[in-house]
């Protein structure tokens, strides 16, 4: 008996290994193939729109189980290196190869994205469904660049896209060469640290994050103390249960200190809660940013001075209760409007406006 068990084992890792391998699905209509879900879900992938991306990925690796571009294209959906080197383990074609060194340009780190960059511009290729052309490989390269805050970089080769009008990615690289050239400019502004440059990435701002480069940009705490003549012992608010455990308590209590608006506590279910995670408007912005500067400088009649007046912009009414703090924010150049008179109150700051009114505001005050 002792040997029929021992046997055994090797028997069924024997059975296991001679495992067919996954029979295809077949496909229910003409549309309805491995390259099309492949390129459905590289079109998703372009529009954000990963979990969507994720199924048509998916449903192509259903038809063609070995599908190297399925697995490139799911590695991107997912972030995940260990698809994208199945995607390698799977090669077939050139599209496929060239495929996995654009997965492998858009998840991979930087160093490594600039060697498959370069592997993908020794290639041979002609015409490739969806991609098009090299010049595809340069604006994920250009997006590589600009998530690690390589900025000229990003510029340099966003023009690279843009200059061939054959390029799929002309209009993309074009609005990225804009964004990046405008965060250029702004951090040629003044120095700014670390972490107010990697917020110039994003394109809406959380409360905290304002509380804590705010502190660590104009030395916020300091500011009001020297505003306030002396020290205010005592919170103005109670601390919401939100924030009681936060890592970023200090720079948040000055806001609870100060009575700052713009970033002062809502009200939500009848609990007052400062919503750390929550996104900042660009009238709550022009809020916290009039009362920084009317306290800093000692100029009480900043809050009124457009009282009375006529609006200059379609979407700012001059009974708002941020009509003086947006207009202050424009004449003071912390915050700027559309050509079209809009200045666009209730769509959420971002991290290149943070960074240009902070100059601004360092200006002024100093």
């Amino acid at each position: 008996m002792k040997v029929i068990f021992s046997v055994f084992p090797i028997i069924l890792l024997l059975l296991l290994g001679c495992s067919k391998p996954p029979v295809p699905e077949k496909p229910m209509n003409l549309a309805d193939s491995a390259e099309q879900h492949i390129i459905t879900g590289l079109l998703l992938l372009d529009n954000s729109k990963l979990q969507d991306a994720v199924t048509q990925c998916e449903r192509a690796l259903a038809l063609e189980p070995k599908s190297s571009s399925a697995y490139s294209c799911l590695s991107i959906a997912r972030n995940d290196e260990k698809l994208l080197a199945k995607a390698k383990e799977t090669i077939q074609s050139d599209l496929d190869t060239f495929r996995y060194h654009l997965s492998s340009i858009r998840i991979l780190d930087i160093e490594k994205a600039k060697e498959h960059y370069k592997k993908i511009q020794n290639m041979q290729l002609n015409y490739l469904p969806f991609y098009h052309d090299k010049k595809s490989s340069s604006y994920f390269l250009a997006l590589t660049y600009f998530k690690n805050l390589e900025f000229e970089k990003t510029r340099d080769l966003c023009a690279k896209v843009f200059k061939n009008k054959d390029s799929k990615y002309i209009n993309e690289s074009r609005l990225l060469w804009k964004k990046v050239d405008r965060i250029i400019r702004a951090l040629a502004l003044s120095e700014f640290t670390v972490t107010a440059k990697k917020l110039v990435l994003k394109d809406k701002i959380k409360r905290v994050d304002i509380a804590v480069v705010l502190e660590d940009e104009i030395a916020l705490s300091k500011l009001m103390k020297g505003a306030f003549k002396a020290d205010r012992k005592d919170l103005v608010r109670v601390l919401s249960v939100d924030i009681l455990d936060h890592p970023n308590l200090p720079q948040i209590k000055v806001f609870y200190k100060y009575g700052l608006r713009g970033l002062e506590p809502k009200v939500i279910s009848s609990k007052e809660l400062f919503l750390p995670d929550s996104y900042i408007t660009r009238a709550d912005f022009t809020l916290l940013i009039e009362d920084i500067v009317s306290q800093s400088l000692g100029d009480k009649k900043l809050k009124t001075k457009f009282y009375g007046n006529k609006s200059i912009f379609v979407d700012v009414n001059n009974d708002s209760y941020y009509f003086n703090a947006i207009n202050t924010a424009v004449a003071r150049g912390f915050l700027k409007a559309n050509i079209n008179s809009e200045f666009r109150p209730h769509e959420f700051l971002s991290g290149v406006e943070l960074i240009e009114a902070i100059a601004a505001i360092k200006k002024e005050i100093r």
